[in-house]
C-alpha cells in the first residue's frame, strides 16, 4: 500500500490496530490473562491488521506483474547498503545504554535509559516524513523525473520536526 501511495489506508489502519489492542488487551487482562493477555492483543490486532491491509491490497496480489529491467545484482547492492545503514544505526542508538549500565549504578543507568527512551522518540518523525517520500521519490525516478526537491523537503520537514521536540525536551528536562 504504501508503494501505491494509499496512505490514507496506511493511516487508518495504523489508527484501527491500536483500538484493537485496546479492546482486546481490556478484553483479555479482564478475562484474567493478565500480562499474557496484554501481549495477545498486541498480536491479535497484528494478524487484524494484516487482514486488513490484504483485503485492501487485493487487487495488487492478482494483477499480473509487468516485467521489469533491474538486475538482481543492483538489487542486492541496495539491499547491502541498507542493511549496514540499519545495523550502524542500531548500534549508534543503543551503544550509550551499554556503555552507561557498565560503569554508572544501576539507578543512574535507569534514569538514563528512560531518558534516552524519550530523546529516541525523535527518531520516529524521520521514519514518518520517509515513508511518504520514498514512494514518490521511487515513482518519480521511474518516470526519469528529478527527485532532488523531494529530499531537499523532506529533510526539510524532518528537520523542523526533529528540531522542535529537541526544543520541547530541552524546555522541559523535568518532564
Amino acid at each position: 500500500l504504501q508503494g501505491t501511495q494509499r496512505f490514507y489506508l496506511i493511516a487508518a489502519n495504523s489508527v484501527l490496530y491500536a483500538v484493537f489492542r485496546l479492546v482486546f488487551g481490556i478484553a483479555l487482562v479482564a478475562l484474567g490473562l493478565g500480562a499474557s493477555g496484554a501481549l495477545g492483543a498486541a498480536t491479535v490486532a497484528n494478524l487484524i491488521g494484516l487482514g486488513i491491509m490484504f483485503y485492501f491490497a487485493r487487487d495488487l496480489l492478482t494483477a499480473r506483474p509487468e516485467p521489469h529491467q533491474i538486475a538482481f545484482r543492483e538489487m542486492s547492492w541496495y539491499t547491502h547498503t541498507v542493511f549496514w545503514g540499519m545495523l550502524a544505526l542500531a548500534v549508534l542508538s543503543n551503544i550509550d545504554l551499554i556503555i552507561v549500565k557498565h560503569f554508572f549504578s544501576p539507578v543512574q543507568a535507569g534514569y538514563y535509559s528512560a531518558t534516552s527512551v524519550l530523546g529516541k522518540t525523535i527518531l520516529f518523525f524521520p521514519i514518518a516524513v520517509q515513508s511518504l517520500v520514498l514512494p514518490k521519490a521511487a515513482q518519480r525516478r521511474a518516470l526519469g523525473q528529478e527527485t532532488t526537491d523531494l529530499a531537499r523537503k523532506g529533510m526539510l520537514v524532518t528537520l523542523g520536526l526533529c528540531g522542535s521536540a529537541a526544543v520541547v525536551l530541552a524546555l522541559f528536562p523535568d518532564f
